[in-house]
């Protein structure tokens, strides 16, 4: 509608125009042909001049009017275009904010199952402590149930002897001598079954929980190493540990506690793969205000390639050997944030890799 009224005043204006133009350029011949008087011609001049104001008068007002009307136009359609691209934002952001919903869940989703598996890492790990250290146990057990169920005989046999009034010095003599080799030694087994256990009880006590305490680094990894050494056993490669006894600090043992072990564990799956042979160094020092905790070991290395993903979680390069990948990624959660400290990788594919670790008391 708005389009048709500024055509009609753009016509009329242009005929105001049209009309103007020919008064113009034909009024003086058709005044001095009609008339021949002078005074005449005088009156028709003036009545010509007014007319050509009335026309251009016209003219102007129509086409101002056609250009209003153009402006209202342009207006009208400036707002339809505005309206189409309100309506399509409001449209995109609506499925923005859907999509948004959506990969937020997926998120969550994805946090709530990666915190899971982390866990499971840990029981794993805790689970193979627990077969190790339960195998371990086995043998000085053993031994001690032999001795005491030789003692609980030669016990009897002298206890009839007595009764039957034919117990012998000599006798009663090796039965002293017996009882007293027998017992040092069930004795020894014993201390070793009790010593294993009770390094096991602290690591599982040390990885179950996040207690910030006072202790020495040197003890709370020596258990943790006790209680992989039927792991280390079976294998072919050693391990070599070095701390001053009377390191001490403030921190979260348990975190150490799975560190130590996440490195033991990786070194044996993926480090040594095929070697026949291999050595893990441990080293811990005190430089300054800060500890530094080294490992390495002299195993297969890894690829530069990989070097800035092994702490990416789910990353692993033996997932058809039943490996999550989250090994590695949670020791760097526990370093930097149990830990509150950093951790660096060096390695080279065949000259075997090296963690450092520098953390501080949290005291």
């Amino acid at each position: 509608m708005k389009k048709i009224k500024c055509n009609h005043a753009l016509k009329i204006a242009l005929s105001y125009m049209t009309i103007g133009f020919l008064w113009i350029l034909f009024s003086d011949q058709l005044v001095s042909v009609i008339f021949q008087d002078i005074k005449m011609i005088t009156y028709v001049s003036v009545i010509k001049g007014w007319l050509y104001v009335i026309v251009t008068g016209a003219f102007l007002y129509y086409f101002s009017k056609a250009q209003f009307n153009i402006i209202l136009l342009r207006n009208s359609e400036l707002e339809q275009r505005v309206m189409e691209r309100t309506e399509s934002l409001t449209s995109a952001n609506e499925i923005l904010e859907q999509t948004m919903g959506e990969l937020e869940q997926s998120l969550d989703n994805l946090k709530e199952t990666q915190e899971q598996l982390i866990i499971s890492e840990k029981l794993t790990a805790l689970g193979e402590l627990v077969a190790g250290v339960a195998q371990e146990i086995n043998t000085p057990l053993g031994v001690g149930v032999t001795l005491a169920s030789h003692m609980s005989q030669l016990h009897r046999e002298i206890k009839g002897n007595f009764e039957k009034d034919s117990l012998h010095r000599s006798d009663l003599e090796e039965f002293l001598n017996n009882s007293e080799e027998e017992l040092q030694l069930l004795n020894s087994n014993l201390e070793r079954a009790s010593s294993l256990v009770a390094s096991f009880n602290q690591v599982a006590v040390d990885q179950s929980s996040q207690e910030l305490r006072r202790f020495k680094l040197y003890y709370t990894i020596q258990d943790v190493l006790n209680s992989l050494n039927p792991k280390l056993k079976k294998t072919p490669y050693l391990l070599h540990f070095d701390c001053p006894v009377d390191l001490e600090i403030v921190s979260y043992p348990g975190a150490i506690s799975q560190i130590i072990t996440n490195f033991v564990i990786n070194s044996l799956i993926h480090g040594f793969a095929g070697r026949t042979q291999g050595n893990i160094h441990i080293q811990v020092e005190k430089l300054e205000s800060s500890f530094v905790l080294l490992y390495e070991d002299d195993g297969i290395g890894i690829p530069e390639e990989n070097l800035s993903k092994v702490f990416n979680p789910f990353f692993s390069t033996n997932k058809q050997g039943g490996c999550t990948g989250l090994g590695l990624h949670t020791v760097h959660n526990l370093v930097t944030q149990s830990l509150n400290g950093q951790i660096s990788l060096h390695s080279k594919e065949n000259h075997g890799c090296q963690f450092k670790i520098k953390f501080e008391s949290l005291e």
